[in-house]
């Protein structure tokens, strides 16, 4: 009888953990992206560069006739104010602590005007680094990180 118990406790645990690879629901949309007017291209440009070097952000893409740079994605905990990187049984992947998420960011620097967006990977990882139970997230900004980027590129 012991081992009847201990099997169907084993199980009813395996199918809580594997629900969630069941139900998780992605969110819906698009990631916002932060604008703003300038009035110097070319001081704008070093700016953003600069401003991603400092913030640990490794370059992965410059090209200044084009105005465009982006970076490689940095591990960087994000929150749901920030980003949906969706929910299962109605609670949100980020507020797990399981849940690990990068960021990197594209910059367009032209016709007086600058453009951040931000790209969030996100997994949910409830076994470790190795499991079955693993799920690649699909995560939107909601604009805050770029909002704050922005900021710091145009001070």
């Amino acid at each position: 009888m012991k081992n009847i118990n201990k099997l169907a406790t084993s199980l009813s645990i395996i199918l809580l953990a594997s629900s969630c690879a069941f139900t998780y629901k992605a969110p819906e949309g698009e990631s916002k992206s932060a604008k703003a007017n300038i009035s110097n291209n070319d001081k704008i440009f070093k700016s953003a560069k600069r401003t991603l070097l400092l913030n640990d952000y490794k370059i992965s893409y410059l090209d200044k006739e084009e105005g465009m740079i982006s970076s490689k994605y940095k591990n960087l905990k994000v929150n749901p104010t920030q980003a949906n990187c969706g929910k299962t049984l109605g609670l949100d992947y980020l507020k797990d602590k399981r849940t690990k998420t990068e960021v990197s960011f594209n910059i367009i620097v032209e016709k007086k005007q600058i453009e951040v967006k931000a790209s969030i990977k996100g997994e949910y990882k409830p076994n470790g680094i190795t499991g079955d139970q693993n799920i690649t997230l699909t995560c939107i900004s909601k604009g805050i990180l770029e909002k704050e980027l922005l900021k710091k590129i145009i001070k």
